[in-house]
């Protein structure tokens, strides 16, 4: 360090102290035959990293993980070779915790306009960037449950059915509406509507296989993708499970409840190959069903 202040001048320390106070990491690297060695961090650049020896006059390569070292040394280099800033974001970081940066490596140059060393500032965006993954999830996630939403399904049953195409498989497209939980919402309120919908998505997901959909609609409405399928009654099977998963009563401040669900169920390509038409098909298959006022399955059939 006592080489990087006496270069850059009397007021060093005083700009080192000025880095103290800041939150962003500061790093200075002396560049030498290819290879960075640290000269200087800042306190907050120790405590990220949460390092257990000094690492001051070490290199590099002999101070991080190699898979980190290789990618920063890369970065450092192109720097060198340009001469310019370069920016970047990586979440590669020697921290016990999870950390994004937002690193802009700067040089500095001598007089003969060779980079001697490099300044390298990080910007912790971790919470930016959760951020900014949660609010691209909420366009295809519910919010309540964590299943995929209907524009998701929607998706995956377009990739399902080009899939199923090219395979000969069949699929299993299932609507499913909710008992009960209005009745839950209007006697015991939102909140314990909200825990009756979350304990519905978790029996249904707990019953299907780990590839397939099962996604939600808005209220207790949700719909279930089964795919890559060589007979019906694969589906047939699932949606029983499914039927017996809420046989098993529900609990909400030591109230015993009871949940249920209906099922429609269309195939791809008995009853249609259009998406739109297997879900109309499937709906139309759960009204049915929901007339007979049990819990129960109804498969579509053009009979009326």
């Amino acid at each position: 360090m006592d080489r990087f202040l006496k270069n850059i001048g009397q007021d060093a320390k005083s700009f080192a102290r000025i880095f103290d106070l800041i939150k962003d990491l500061v790093f200075v690297m002396e560049v030498s035959d290819q290879s960075f060695r640290y000269l200087y961090m800042n306190k907050s650049a120790y405590e990220v990293m949460d390092l257990k020896q000094d690492i001051i006059g070490k290199e590099m390569q002999y101070v991080l993980p190699k898979e980190m070292s290789t990618f920063l040394i890369s970065k450092y280099k192109e720097v060198v070779t340009t001469g310019k800033s370069l920016e970047f974001e990586s979440n590669l970081f020697p921290s016990n915790r999870e950390f994004i940066g937002e690193t802009s490596l700067n040089p500095i140059l001598n007089k003969e306009g060779d980079c001697q060393y490099i300044l390298a500032i990080v910007r912790d965006v971790t919470e930016r960037e959760r951020h900014r993954i949660e609010l691209a999830n909420m366009a295809f996630y519910d919010y309540l449950t964590g299943l995929p939403n209907r524009r998701t399904f929607e998706d995956r049953l377009t990739k399902a059915i080009n899939q199923a195409a090219r395979t000969n498989k069949k699929i299993a497209v299932m609507m499913l509406d909710g008992y009960n939980i209005k009745k839950i919402n209007d006697k015991y309120g939102h909140d314990a509507g909200d825990m009756a919908i979350k304990e519905m998505a978790f029996r249904i997901k707990g019953c299907v296989r780990q590839n397939d959909t099962v996604a939600r609609f808005g209220g207790d409405e949700m719909g279930i993708i089964i795919a890559n399928i060589d007979s019906n009654e694969m589906a047939e099977v699932i949606a029983n499970r499914v039927l017996e998963s809420f046989e098993a009563p529900f609990y909400i401040n030591e109230h015993e409840l009871q949940l249920g669900v209906g099922i429609g169920v269309s195939f791809y390509p008995d009853h249609a190959i259009d998406k739109s038409l297997l879900v109309k098909y499937a709906d139309k298959a759960l009204y049915d069903a929901k007339k007979k006022g049990k819990l129960e399955y109804r498969i579509f059939t053009n009979k009326e």
